[in-house]
């Protein structure tokens, strides 16, 4: 029951910005370094499993989406990325998976049609 209201209480986690200053600073700042920060100040720095799903989908609504979804449909370079590391991974349950579905390599040199 603990865990369901810490979960519950981040989803209403702010950033507070207390002047100006600080919003022009916040402006300057590189992309990477506002999401070191935002990591930080909630504290999210697990994406792996379920909690990194979660975390992430808590890093989308920050950026404006109302789920992963509405964040993938929206940028197509994070399903090229995502289509990318599946190339580069090399996962024999990956490769076992797609064969299954299109079947091996055809041999083009098969002489049978002589």
């Amino acid at each position: 029951m603990t865990l369901l209201k810490d979960l519950l209480a981040l989803r209403d986690e702010r950033v507070v910005v207390e002047d100006e200053e600080q919003i022009t600073e916040a402006r300057q700042e590189s992309l990477r370094d506002l999401v070191d920060r935002w990591m930080d100040a909630t504290k999210t720095y697990n994406f792996e499993g379920e909690r990194g799903i979660r975390n992430f989908e808590k890093f989308v609504r920050v950026l404006g989406y109302r789920d992963i979804d509405g964040f993938l449909a929206d940028n197509s370079g994070a399903l090229e990325a995502m289509m990318n590391w599946i190339q580069k991974s090399n996962v024999p349950e990956f490769k076992e998976k797609i064969l299954d579905q299109i079947g091996p390599l055809e041999d083009d040199d098969d002489d049978s049609d002589d």
